[in-house]
């Protein structure tokens, strides 16, 4: 009975220093049994192959599951010859990409973002156009990317309603066919000019050459020796003749007459033995080129109908192959030839409506690789290019779509050595319709408008040509 108490005591104590444990362990205490603070992990940025400038830095701690704000190019990175364009989480560029203020969530890994870079386009020739309402040939770059710019000069001065023109096939000269000549707006005449380093035309000497009544076009022999040029109006209707001097300039030396008055075009077939020109009345004559002379003789026959719906004959082309002929009708038919293998003499294959209704078929090119052929149409704006393949025999099928619509209506079309790119001239002399429309040529010969879509030049541009460096 004496002892009651002091067990009472005891069985107390213990009781309470059990309740202070437990009240302890609740409370993080204890040793051992203290939370461990989540792991953090870093954002690091690399600069992936720069030539200068530096990294950003980000100094965050970020745990899993935390908002990451990515940063720009904060130390000017730079790498010769590409620029910046933004983050990957793959320094091929194949994994996530960012660019400067987006987001995204850490997850339980350290992130490394790469710089990327977008190669600097290079120049990769250039162009010239002939605007026929401001007597002038614009100058423009082309870049890399197939995209055309115009200089800091963006034109030459001409002559009076230039018409075409022609490069040589080494790219050191440009020929202007000026219709009405000089300022007295009679004859006709040529300009001549030589393709500077930069790309840039400098007048030759001498800059102008008379050149008959009319003069419309103008062409240049494969071999670089010798050039044709078209005087359209009688008297003397006449496909002209010229020697290419060292220095580029030009000297008549015959002339072939038409067997009509007011031919339009002409071209030469890729062997360098045949020229062929369209004439006025429905009809395309046809010459042999003496290869050692460059003078013209007229086949026999010396000119063959055409044979598409309507008799306005305007341009040609010839396959690269040099198997088939294309012919425009203005009024809107194709007429397709094949050429004789030995002789060149053209005969009737089959015709092409474009579009199936009339739309001015002013120009026709195929691309290098002979798979293609398009039509530039002067009467509309919405199938300003019609486009076509073309078969094994030499046919052409509509695509679909048949034709793309442009700024304006086209009066030419070219394709570039490589078969990439187009380029279309349209415009009537309103300014901002005055362009050259660029597209892209699709795998299956479809055009795609590039962008920009359209480069300003001058007042009614009627013609272009491509030189590649």
């Amino acid at each position: 009975m004496g002892h009651g108490p002091a067990r009472f005591w005891k069985s107390t104590a213990c009781g309470l220093a059990a309740a202070f444990l437990l009240l302890a362990a609740a409370c993080g205490g204890g040793g051992s049994s203290a939370k461990t603070a989540p792991p953090t992990y870093t954002v690091t940025y690399s600069g992936n192959g720069s030539t200068g400038g530096t990294a950003p830095t980000d100094a965050g701690a970020y745990v899993q599951g935390a908002t990451v704000t990515v940063q720009g190019n904060t130390g000017s990175l730079v790498l010769t010859g590409s620029s910046f364009s933004g983050w990957n989480t793959v320094a091929a560029g194949t994994g996530t990409a960012y660019t400067s203020g987006q987001t995204f969530t850490m997850g339980m890994a350290n992130v490394t973002l790469y710089a990327q870079w977008t190669a600097n386009p290079v120049v990769a020739g250039y162009a010239f156009a002939v605007n026929q309402y401001d007597a002038t040939v614009s100058q423009l770059t082309l870049n890399s990317t197939g995209l055309l710019t115009p200089d800091a000069t963006p034109s030459v001065p001409c002559q009076v309603d230039p018409n075409r023109l022609a490069v040589d096939p080494s790219g050191k000269y440009v020929y202007v066919t000026n219709l009405k000549g000089g300022a007295s707006n009679t004859g006709g005449s040529i300009s001549q000019y030589g393709i500077q380093a930069d790309g840039t035309l400098a007048p030759l000497n001498p800059a102008v050459i008379a050149q008959g009544g009319g003069s419309t076009d103008i062409t240049v022999h494969p071999s670089g020796k010798w050039a044709y040029a078209v005087s359209s109006k009688n008297p003397g209707a006449a496909v002209v003749q010229y020697t290419l001097g060292a220095d580029g300039t030009l000297t008549q030396t015959s002339s072939a007459l038409t067997s009509y008055v007011f031919p339009n075009f002409l071209t030469i077939d890729p062997s360098g033995k045949h020229l062929y020109v369209t004439i006025q009345n429905g009809s395309v004559d046809q010459f042999s080129i003496d290869p050692t002379t460059g003078a013209l003789t007229a086949m026999t026959p010396a000119s063959v109908a055409f044979t598409g719906a309507g008799s306005t004959t305007f341009a040609l082309t010839v396959h690269p192959s040099g198997k088939w002929a294309y012919v425009t009708d203005y009024y809107g038919a194709i007429a397709e030839y094949s050429i004789d293998a030995t002789t060149g003499a053209l005969s009737p294959l089959a015709d092409t409506t474009v579009d199936g209704t009339v739309q001015f078929a002013a120009w026709i090119t195929v691309d290098p690789s002979g798979k293609y052929a398009y039509v530039a149409n002067a009467g509309t704006t919405t199938n300003a290019i019609s486009q076509y393949t073309i078969g094994a025999d030499g046919k052409l099928t509509a695509m679909t779509p048949a034709s793309v619509a442009a700024t304006s209506p086209g009066t030419c079309v070219q394709v570039d050595s490589t078969g990439s790119w187009l380029y279309m001239t349209s415009g009537n002399g309103a300014g901002a319709t005055d362009v050259i429309s660029q597209y892209a040529i699709g795998a299956s010969g479809g055009l795609t408008p590039m962008n920009p879509a359209t480069v300003m030049v001058g007042f009614g541009p009627n013609a272009i040509v491509l030189v590649h460096k």
